[in-house]
């Protein structure tokens, strides 16, 4: 296997580890304590990081190509604030979905959404190949962790979907239970006891879930509708944990490739 074949592979493997490592020591010790935040701390600068050196890349290449290098405009134009407002936002939405995920992710689903990561990143990988031979090295990097991550989405929604309406109990009660009290219900069984700041944060997309649920259960055979919200919703979550995994391998490839030069510069 060629060196290139080996730092892709690399860059693979990192990024699935570095986003399930946090998540896993996240789910197993939230139920016992708020300290558990420590984990997505870790993990929220590496999605930071990796999604702000391909955005600002790209950015930057787009003020070059749009103000003469000469003006004085052009010490303001980098990318730079863009590129951190973007990332700013992305973590802001991320982490809490993936905190959310990690959390009420039941067994079946778990396997399929680490599945997701690895091939997230590695059709990434493949696009920026592809890519750099038509584009410019800063559009073919950006784009390719974007278009790996929709893609992968994509083909996983399906499987998602399957094995949700397969595999996956909904509970009892919410056959019994009107709209409002399955919420209530849903958000209650995932989210410990006591209450908190992280708590107040999670009610939100539990309740969000609790009532596809409910819909589910209640409608799902009878109204057309209601599959395909599911979809939609199912596509969401896809999509932020592909794109959370590419910002890693963007993460783990710049870190990867800077040990790998400054070795073969020995």
């Amino acid at each position: 296997m060629t060196a290139m074949g080996k730092l892709k592979i690399g860059i693979v493997v990192s990024s699935g580890v570095l986003l399930t490592v946090p998540l896993y020591l996240w789910r197993i010790s939230y139920p016992l304590t708020d300290w558990a935040v420590i984990f997505l701390a870790v993990l929220a600068p590496m999605l930071f990081a990796g999604f702000y050196s391909r955005r600002k890349d790209l950015l930057g290449a787009r003020y070059r190509a749009a103000v003469r290098k000469k003006s004085w405009v052009s010490k303001f134009l980098r990318g730079r604030i863009r590129a951190t407002i973007d990332s700013l936002v992305f973590v802001t939405f991320a982490v809490p979905i993936l905190a959310w995920q990690a959390l009420g992710t039941a067994g079946p689903i778990a396997p399929i959404l680490v599945l997701l990561c690895i091939v997230a990143s590695s059709m990434s990988l493949g696009f920026r190949c592809w890519l750099q031979r038509h584009f410019h090295a800063p559009f073919a990097a950006s784009w390719s962790y974007a278009l790996g991550a929709g893609a992968a989405a994509i083909v996983f929604v399906p499987i998602l979907a399957w094995i949700n309406w397969k595999y996956v109990l909904f509970p009892g009660e919410f056959l019994s239970l009107d709209f409002l009290e399955a919420v209530q219900f849903g958000v209650a069984e995932q989210l410990p006891p006591r209450r908190g700041w992280i708590a107040e944060i999670l009610a939100l997309p539990f309740a969000i879930e609790s009532a596809q649920l409910w819909l589910t259960a209640k409608y799902g055979s009878t109204m057309a509708w209601v599959p395909a919200v599911y979809s939609i919703y199912l596509a969401l979550v896809a999509f932020i944990v592909a794109r959370a995994s590419t910002a890693l391998a963007s993460f783990a490839g710049d870190a990867l490739r800077k040990s790998w030069d400054e070795s073969t510069n020995v």
